[in-house]
């Protein structure tokens, strides 16, 4: 068996969901799709919540979601009418949970709203080809990944889920599975989710769990290539690369996969492939035990916006007492740090910059030490750098904070 995603970008429109039919008919094997939330989606759902949360009104997001898949829905459907019952039963499920007091716990309120995204995008898919006659059983995923209650960045339970997933797979029965990506359950059967972008590794669990023979990533790229290639035209499609590389890249903020993905695959030499659900022609890049780290080598260029640089300073020297107390209140509002760097008196922290919790970073971080900022810069990291394109890239620019070592090159620049 295999399995297969589709992230927001391979569903974004009814055009784009007929294409997974398309890619579905050349496949024989017995399949899980794991399918994100419809593009954009997870955007507006934020928005949504962000009012809620705050006690203000947030009918234009919530018309705005209904009506963007209504609108897929008469797209795809010619007799929408028994479908319209499954999809009103799901916002109005998300209506009324709008309508009742938020808790104080903004994590376990964005689990609770933001995941119905993912349960309407895979509602619809999975009607839809079951419409046309590509049969298909959905699952709800909260019903197999479970988790712990770390809201917005659960850990997965192996073990119950390897139970729960096999309860619920079987093939014998059915050739297609459809699930959801990015959300689970904890033992009270709260939604949680995984983190941004976690529905890769939920099919990478998934392919875990049931030693699949391959997981296949569909994107709107033919591959991973040694930068953005909607920003740099002339990048290079990488071929082949190994897990560990891989997963260097996703923690550096390559938007390639999730920094998780990678692990579960390796533990069973499960090989993972990226490709374009717009190309089925080109082969896409393979990610497995290679003997080699990238093919062809070449230089790897990750551009990370919207950071936030703080410098921190203290009357004593910074030593494991004032890590220890910077590192604990990062921790408190869930914030990872990119790049670090410190002098006798001075710890500077890079970071992606976070609305949601940014203010009340800094005012735990103030009633400690005496703390400076600087937001919107891009930190630039080069993997595999050499001097000359160190200085290609950081010609002209103002450079904030720097960092070398064996195979990477860090630079904090000001936009």
């Amino acid at each position: 068996m295999k399995v297969y995603k589709f992230g927001g970008a391979s569903v974004k429109s009814a055009i784009a969901i007929k294409n997974i039919a398309n890619i579905l008919h050349t496949e024989s094997s017995d399949l899980v799709i794991v399918i994100s939330a419809i593009d954009k989606t997870t955007n507006v759902l934020e928005k949504l919540l962000l009012k809620y949360f705050n006690h203000q009104n947030f009918d234009d997001e919530f018309n705005f979601i209904y009506n963007f898949h209504i609108q897929i829905i008469n797209n795809l459907f010619t007799d929408k009418e028994d479908f319209m019952k499954i999809f009103k039963k799901i916002t109005d499920s998300l209506y009324k949970y709008l309508n009742t007091k938020s808790s104080d716990n903004f994590d376990k309120e964005y689990d609770a709203i933001v995941s119905y995204g993912e349960i309407m995008s895979t509602q619809i898919i999975s009607e839809y080809l079951n419409s046309i006659s590509i049969k298909n059983k959905w699952i709800d995923a909260r019903k197999i990944i479970k988790t712990n209650n770390n809201y917005r960045a659960a850990d997965i339970d192996f073990n119950i889920t390897s139970q729960k997933l096999k309860e619920k797979i079987d093939f014998i029965k059915h050739k297609i599975f459809i699930t959801q990506g990015f959300i689970g359950s904890d033992n009270d059967q709260i939604t949680t989710t995984l983190g941004r972008e976690g529905s890769d590794y939920t099919a990478s669990v998934i392919a875990n769990l049931l030693s699949a023979e391959n997981l296949t990533l569909w994107k709107d790229v033919a591959g991973i290539y040694n930068a953005d290639p909607k920003f740099k035209t002339s990048a290079t499609k990488i071929e082949k690369i190994s897990y560990r590389e891989a997963t260097e890249l996703a923690y550096f903020g390559a938007k390639i996969i999730h920094q998780k993905t990678a692990k579960p695959l390796m533990d069973k030499n499960i090989p993972l492939t990226i490709r374009s659900f717009n190309n089925l022609v080109e082969t896409g890049t393979t990610v497995s035990n290679f003997n080699e780290k990238i093919f062809p080598v070449v230089p790897i260029y990750i551009f990370n916006k919207n950071q936030t640089l703080i410098t921190i300073s203290s009357n004593d020297f910074i030593d494991e007492y004032i890590f220890e107390k910077v590192f604990s209140i990062f921790r408190k509002f869930k914030t990872r740090i990119n790049l670090l760097q410190n002098s006798a008196l001075n710890l500077s922290l890079c970071f992606d910059y976070n609305p949601n919790n940014f203010e009340n970073l800094l005012i735990d971080l103030n009633q400690k030490f005496k703390v400076r900022y600087n937001s919107g810069l891009t930190l630039l990291t080069i993997r595999h750098y050499t001097e000359k394109t160190i200085n290609n890239c950081t010609k002209d620019k103002k450079i904030l904070l720097e960092q070398k070592n064996r195979l990477n090159a860090f630079f904090l620049i000001e936009d």
